[in-house]
């Protein structure tokens, strides 16, 4: 599923220039040069963290034999006006087909050169190859050999840690009618009414026409009918907001006074995690003409629980009641994931794609708009403004989701944990839930994205923490202490 409306798109990923063939398993070892079953000669050498330089060449008697079959598979097959077919001469063939041959010869001969490094070498890419030098300008000439060099990021390699025994906390949670009082407030606000307002107050949703600019640029490189903000309290975390899925600082401070036809110019900073990486680091300027104002206007209990088909608000209540502590549940268990993952990131030491750190900043962003939903504990907006926090997330943070990945990655292979269709049916329909939408809306919409693969991903690795966390000693604790830890973890 794609950002809200207003929300910066992503740029779609540039197709592999080169294909990708299944991962064998990993050797580790340094690869020495040797002739493979293919007639290629590959020599592997080390390039960096979890990085190989590949050299591919193809002898010149072998280069002449293949332009010699594809000349004779072309004369076999081509009509030329003037001559039956597969009796024209092959000078003629040469002079109006040669280069056209010549370059379907030479990507036919990377293809094959690629998966050859790949499956005789043990390799076990992870993103696209890159090409060192120009693919395009590589010729295939008769006599002579035909050689390229990549650079592939491959899975580190790693032992695998001891998992059982690892001591975590469990907080013990406890549903109060104060908790059932907000939930309730806020069932009401969702169900409440948008109205055009005139006035601002904290909560309310200003819409503009504006865009996006980076520093030196004159054109902007997003434009939008509806950008929308919502008015941050100034009380409360300094008074910080989002716009644009920006985390901006004292945004409340700049929302004071504007009204409809204000002209807002907030400027920021592109987070170095973006998904977008022509943003990052990059001075922005956010222009925005404020045309409507709205507010909602909370409905009344007794307007809200006959929707859900209650008979009172006696009634209505002890289903709120129900629902928060299943949701309490599962942020208990939530909480005793992150614990375990945070032991398993501690318990082994590897060394990580540099490339690859850099583009794993989308997949994180859609994974934890992912988790968000599925919780259900929080509205549209919040869940933006948790997103754009993680946008300013530090270098270690993503780092250590991406060393996460590998590490949950191969103890879902040694433990042969699966995901099932029901299982993944499960979280479609507690996202769905969550936004009020059908769950074939919501399979649509992810299989569009591709976000169908990132969500399995997701369940198996929660499946290989809730292993960790069934093994591990626990020790309850308050949620009060809970609480206090995590303030001053984020702190």
């Amino acid at each position: 599923m794609g950002p809200r409306t207003g929300d910066l798109e992503v740029a779609g990923s540039p197709s592999p220039r080169l294909p990708l063939t299944s991962p064998v398993p990993l050797s580790g070892k340094r690869s020495t040069p040797k002739m493979s079953e293919s007639d290629f000669v590959v020599a592997v050498e080390d390039a960096g963290p979890a990085r190989k330089h590949v050299k591919i060449t193809l002898p010149a008697e072998k280069v002449s034999s293949r332009l010699g079959d594809a000349l004779g598979d072309l004369a076999a097959n081509a009509t030329i006006p003037g001559f039956r077919r597969g009796h024209a001469p092959a000078k003629l063939l040469e002079k109006r087909f040669g280069g056209e041959l010549r370059k379907e010869t030479r990507d036919r001969l990377i293809q094959e050169g690629f998966q050859e490094a790949v499956g005789g070498h043990g390799l076990r890419p992870v993103g696209d190859p890159m090409p060192v030098g120009s693919m395009a300008d590589l010729e295939v000439k008769d006599g002579e050999d035909f050689s390229f060099e990549l650079e592939i990021e491959v899975i580190p390699d790693f032992e695998l840690p001891e998992t059982k025994g690892f001591k975590i906390d469990r907080p013990v949670m406890e549903v109060t009618d104060e908790h059932v009082d907000g939930e309730i407030e806020r069932q009401c606000i969702q169900a409440g009414t948008v109205l055009d307002v005139e006035d601002v107050k904290v909560g309310d949703r200003l819409l503009g026409n504006g865009h996006a600019t980076k520093e030196g640029d004159e054109e902007p490189f997003f434009t939008h009918d509806n950008i929308d903000i919502i008015v941050p309290d100034a009380d409360k975390d300094d008074g910080r907001g989002h716009v644009l899925g920006l985390r901006i600082d004292g945004l409340a401070g700049m929302l004071d006074g504007v009204g409809i036809g204000s002209e807002l110019t907030i400027d920021a900073v592109g987070p170095e995690h973006h998904e977008l990486e022509h943003i990052r680091g990059k001075k922005l300027t956010i222009s925005m003409a404020i045309h409507k104002i709205q507010r909602i206007e909370s409905a009344e209990v007794s307007d809200v629980y006959p929707r859900y088909g209650f008979p009172d608000e006696e009634t209505f209540r002890s289903e709120v009641r129900r629902a928060l502590d299943d949701r309490l549940q599962g942020e208990q268990r939530n909480a005793m994931r992150e614990q375990a993952a945070k032991h398993l990131a501690e318990s082994v030491d590897f060394e990580l794609p540099e490339r690859l750190t850099e583009q794993q900043s989308t997949r994180l962003i859609e994974r934890e708009r992912m988790n968000l939903l599925q919780r259900g504990a929080l509205t549209n907006d919040e869940i933006e403004g948790r997103l754009a926090d993680l946008r300013d997330a530090a270098t270690d943070e993503t780092r250590r989701r991406l060393k996460l990945s590998f590490l949950l990655a191969r103890l879902a292979e040694s433990k042969e944990v699966q995901v099932t269709e029901g299982e993944l049916n499960s979280r479609i329909h507690q996202m769905a839930a969550s936004q009020g939408m059908r769950p074939e809306q919501v399979k649509g919409e992810l299989e569009k994205s591709g976000g169908l693969q990132n969500l399995a991903m997701q369940v198996r690795e929660q499946k290989v923490l809730d292993g960790i966390v069934d093994e591990a000693e626990l020790t309850d604790i308050s949620a009060e202490e809970w609480n206090a830890r995590t303030a001053a973890d984020k702190a």
